[in-house]
């Protein structure tokens, strides 16, 4: 009967040991935040553009959430596009993601579904990254320079929804009461410079991309109509409409293209 015993306790030793260290696991893993459940080298899909691209509206100045004003900042774009090239003749660098100048207070939406990964505070600029991790993908987007963030970490985010708004900037946009946001899409590295970037505007589901790609182009016809100058924007060197680059990595950017 002992060695009976002996032989069955052998016998189960493994399995115990295995749900011993499968239940430490899962006690290290809680609390950890979100997890990801999408395919490791799938893009996301997006939804909408972040904010209101609309016609411009000649009796108050607005397009959408745009209101266009003449500012000596950014190329003299109301929006930067994916890949735009900014500096003087000492530091030159591409924007791996779209930039938005707009007013303070602009509601941002989430461009997919998703859950709220960390909302950062930046001293220096103070303002907010808020980072959240699309369902369909292993991607990570950043919503760059918000202020008023209305979800927390953990939170399960729907395209669409309102998550945060654009702050006032502390910079030159200041003083004409203005602020930007940026929204990056891009897949961690180890190293930094190997972070692959890709545009959120190249990223949108069929069933949205034609007519949001109407809109992108009718802001810029717009916004080259207000300030004057056909030649603001270089829709030639598009590779993708709102894309200067589909995608590009940190360091191709920093070093100010490939």
């Amino acid at each position: 009967m002992k060695r009976k015993f002996q032989l069955g306790f052998a016998l189960m030793l493994p399995i115990i040991i295995v749900v011993i260290l499968g239940f430490v696991v899962l006690l290290m893993m809680k609390g950890k935040g979100p997890r990801r459940t999408g395919q490791p080298d799938m893009l996301p899909t997006t939804f909408n553009l972040g904010v209101r691209f609309d016609k411009w509206d000649k009796s108050t100045n607005m397009a959408g959430d745009f209101l266009f004003v003449a500012v000596p900042h950014y190329n003299n774009k109301v929006f930067l596009e994916n890949g735009e090239l900014l500096g003087d003749h000492k530091r030159r660098e591409i924007i791996p993601h779209p930039m938005y100048v707009l007013p303070p207070g602009t509601n941002i939406m989430s461009v997919t579904d998703g859950v709220v990964k960390e909302i950062k505070y930046q001293k220096e600029h103070d303002d907010y990254s808020l980072v959240i991790y699309p369902n369909d993908s292993s991607w990570t987007i950043d919503y760059d320079h918000v202020a008023n963030v209305k979800v927390g970490s953990g939170d399960k985010v729907t395209a669409g929804d309102v998550i945060a708004e654009v702050p006032l900037a502390t910079g030159g946009l200041k003083q004409y009461n203005l602020g930007f946001t940026e929204i990056m899409i891009f897949k961690d590295s180890r190293n930094y410079e190997d972070n692959q970037t890709a545009c959120l505007y190249d990223l949108l589901d069929p069933s949205v991309k034609d007519r949001f790609d109407a809109k992108i182009q009718q802001l810029v016809a717009d916004w080259e109509e207000f300030m004057g100058d056909r030649t603001i924007y270089d829709e030639d060197s598009w590779e993708s409409v709102g894309c200067i680059y589909n995608q590009i990595t940190e360091g191709e950017a920093m070093r100010g293209g490939k």
